[in-house]
């Protein structure tokens, strides 16, 4: 049978399906029961405030010799869990350094044993200072799950978040620029469980992060666009205090930049704020070739230009979000997050023209000034309720708006004259979410989690082509865009023996009119997406492990946009609001040995794969539309490994991955078959010379080989730096130089789609060294959680 016949009987069953993972777990707790019952332990740790105490040690001592039985350390929120206990009689011990010891019996008899919420109470003694040096290690897998150390390693000096994170393990970035999880593509990135928008990862600095949770296969409480997830966890506090920082980032390359910053952080009672704001500019040089071949019936016309460009970008950044505990575990919370941007592009381009069924060749010369402003803010209010390690319950109401004005002027030397033409674009959206999560156990047998989100989307924008010589409008087309969207979800998870079992269904609707010039166009889709995840540990230095997700990838509003935008008089792109969306079924199985070594397999089939591509105008076979279109299917086989090494003062990591594509495309008169393979590495070295002072290396390579439809060349980029601290470590100074070797090639392509093959060739201004400067007046951080309700709309603007 056919995976798609597969998945139309998967779609038309789910709900029997579903009833029946149910009561398998069920049955399976039942069994567990019946011959080796399973004891777990959990809870909170909170001070005398009642705020959360990460980073303790928990053990579990026997009541009768006090011998060790198991240990853990509290993560996010204060929570603590161990697992596969025997029924017996413990003593539970937390400790942590500026707190008395706490001790705390426990009977453990059958299934869960809540131990609540366990307050620590603030040491009583002082000590002297005391200095220890450790390394601790950069990469740790865990179920399903990679975690990364930023904290005192090299990533917290990288310069901003996207630098981060392409030079964090098991993560690259991809052909368009997005952050993307080794062998499976662009991830959905979240701050503290809550997805995250450019605007607020340009709010936060490497230093403000503690760690990097690489989540392979998500639960289907994660938004359906997305089989990874990439969660950064910032720094907390446990004392009251008010931090200022200070920073300064500056890039040397063929243009100098800098990013220039502030942050206050405070912890008063049961207050605690956060306030950022970061003034950057970013400056660009580079050199392309391009080519285009248009194979008509009766002539070929070739189109070459050679161009410099270079852009210019100031922008502002804003993050202000306050954090307020009401009463024990209920939590307010409100953040305003804003951004305001000015970008200025110059184009010289010499632009040559042959066509075989005319004689000799024509050149012209095309100049273009433009400039665009982007407004964004963002606002959203929260209201949370922990009262216990496993219940909880979040509700995020939000609005954000965006303004994008751009404005282009080109001149254009032709055939017997000149033309000059204005182009003017303005899109104003509007999106207004709410969303609620709650968590909660069912009768002790296996945790679920529930909830739903609304988010409304609506721009009203337009476009306009003005002949600058005779100020004549040669066109002007609006655009409304109205998108509703509504998403429900159910998940759970159990723990028997050395099995790990999750399993959920997220059910998504949307509903989208374009009106275009007056032209309405509608889109609905009402989809479920089912995923499960399974492993297996026999052993503590092995696990295997079977992934499945349904998942989609919702359009672009640019790519649904059907305004004109013109590039020369050759060529211009134009949204196509017929688009669809793209669906994807995705299979992994993984394998885990040592804790350090992990080896994965992935098959994914694609429907409906969305791609971009250059076609001729209907009016005139001599003008390229680049326009989105949906091929039928498409496929990927992807392969992978990856090991980690924490010894001494070293810690390092090295990955790679093998994609495979399978797709057929249109070309002449025949078929085009995508199928060759492409190759990442990756490998990260840390060391740390001394108690401040250390240094990196890191290598990336990336082999040629075909993305979509097209064929992409080989590169690679090395990486090295320094950093030292002093004055207590309050005072912190780091040196980067990037891709030292000058091999960074990406922008490369060559792509061919029915008579159509063109290609560029990119020098790009990707050499540069960065100075980076911080320093800490008083060294605390925040709880803020940065949440939001409609972020994946956002992000799709």
């Amino acid at each position: 049978m056919k995976c798609k016949t597969i998945w139309q009987v998967l779609k038309s069953r789910w709900k029997t399906i579903f009833t029946l993972l149910i009561l398998c777990f069920g049955c399976m707790e039942l069994h567990s029961q019946s011959t080796a019952p399973e004891q777990r332990i959990t809870g909170i740790l909170v001070n005398e405030k009642g705020e959360p105490v990460e980073y303790a040690g928990v053990i579990l001592l026997s009541q009768a010799d006090s011998t060790f039985v198991s240990g853990c350390v509290s993560e996010q929120e204060g929570v603590f869990h161990m697992e596969n206990l025997c029924q017996g009689k413990y003593l539970l011990k937390a400790s942590l350094i500026g707190y008395d010891d706490y001790y705390k019996p426990v009977y453990l008899q059958e299934g869960l044993f809540d131990c609540g919420r366990m307050s620590l109470k603030a040491a009583t003694y002082l000590l002297d200072e005391v200095t220890v040096t450790a390394t601790v290690p950069l990469v740790k897998n865990e179920k399903g799950k990679l975690t990364i150390n930023i904290e005192n390693s090299m990533l917290s000096d990288a310069g901003s978040i996207a630098d981060m994170l392409s030079r964090t393990p098991g993560l690259m970035t991809d052909v368009g620029g997005s952050i993307a999880v080794l062998g499976k593509g662009s991830a959905i990135i979240y701050i503290n469980n809550k997805e995250a928008s450019s605007g607020e990862l340009s709010s936060l600095q490497p230093s403000d992060i503690s760690k990097v949770e690489i989540i392979r296969n998500p639960g289907a409480q994660y938004s359906a666009s997305g089989r990874s997830v990439i969660i950064i966890r910032t720094k907390k506090a446990v004392s009251n205090a008010t931090m200022l920082q200070v920073y300064d980032h500056l890039t040397v390359a063929r243009k100098i930049g800098s990013t220039a910053g502030m942050s206050i952080t405070q912890n008063i009672g049961r207050y605690s704020g956060m306030y950022s704001y970061s003034y950057g500019e970013y400056n660009q040089k580079q050199y392309l070739y391009q080519y285009q071949t248009i194979i008509q019936p009766d002539y070929t016309m070739n189109n070459i230009s050679d161009f410099t460009q270079v852009f210019k970008n100031r922008s502002h950044n804003i993050f202000a979000g306050i954090d307020y505990r009401i009463y024990k575990q209920h939590y307010l919370g409100a953040q305003f997050s804003g951004n305001t941007s000015k970008n200025n592009k110059s184009e010289d381009r010499r632009q040559t023209i042959f066509k075989t069924n005319e004689n000799g060749y024509e050149v012209r010369q095309i100049n273009s000034y433009g400039g665009s402003k982007n407004d964004f803010y963002n606002i959203d209010l929260t209201y949370r309720i922990n009262p216990d390690s496993i219940n909880n319950f979040n509700i995020v109401a939000g609005y954000a708006s965006q303004k994008h004005n751009n404005v282009n002027d080109i001149r254009e030397t032709i055939f017997q004259g000149r033309k000059n033409s204005k182009i003017n674009t303005n899109n104003n959206y509007n999106v207004y979410g709410l969303s609620a999560d709650y968590q909660f156990n069912i009768a002790g047998l296996f945790i679920s989690e529930t909830g739903g989100k609304l988010s409304i989307i609506d721009n009203e924008g337009f476009s306009s082509h003005t002949d600058a010589n005779s100020l004549a409008m040669e066109s002007y087309d609006t655009n409304i865009t109205k998108e509703q969207i509504f998403a429900g979800y159910y998940t759970v998870k159990k723990d028997i023996g050395g099995f790990s079992i999750k399993g959920g269904v997220r059910y998504e609707y949307s509903k989208s009119r374009i009106n275009a010039s007056g032209n309405e166009h509608d889109l609905k889709t009402s989809e479920f997406f089912p995923r499960l995840y399974i492993s297996y540990s026999p052993a503590d230095n092995f696990n295997i492990s079977f992934d499945y997700s349904r998942s989609i990838n919702r359009q672009q509003f640019s790519q649904i946009n059907p305004d004109n935008i013109y590039l020369d008089s050759l060529s211009y792109i134009i949204g196509n609001p017929f688009l669809k969306p793209e669906y994807s079924n995705y299979y992994e199985i993984g394998l885990l040995f040592r804790k350090n070594l992990t080896m994965t397999l992935g098959y994914e089939q694609i429907t409906q794969p969305i791609i971009f591509v250059g076609m001729n105008d209907e009016t005139n076979p001599d003008v390229t539309k680049f326009s989105y279109i949906n091929l039928n299917k498409g496929k990927y086989y992807r392969g992978g490994l990856s090991y980690k090494l924490s010894k001494g003062k070293y810690s390092g990591a090295a990955s790679v991955s093998v994609s495979v594509p399978n797709f057929r495309i249109p070309y002449l008169e025949g078929e085009r078959r995508i199928r060759k393979s492409m190759t990442f590495l990756s490998i990260t070295n840390n060391y740390k010379l001394s108690n401040t002072f250390s240094l990196f290396c890191d290598f990336r390579y990336r082999s040629p080989g075909e993305y979509g439809i097209s064929y992409l060349k080989g590169q690679y980029n090395l990486s090295a730096g320094i950093r030292s601290n002093f004055l207590k470590n309050n005072l912190n100074i780091s040196l980067l130089c990037n891709d030292i070797l000058q091999k960074n090639s990406n922008g490369n392509y060559d792509e061919k789609y029915n008579n159509i093959s063109n290609g560029m060739r990119i020098n790009q201004d990707t050499r540069l060294i960065r100075l980076t400067v911080r320093y800490n007046f008083n060294n605390i951080n925040s709880r803020i959680k940065k949440n939001t309700s409609h972020q994946k709309e956002l992000n799709r603007l």
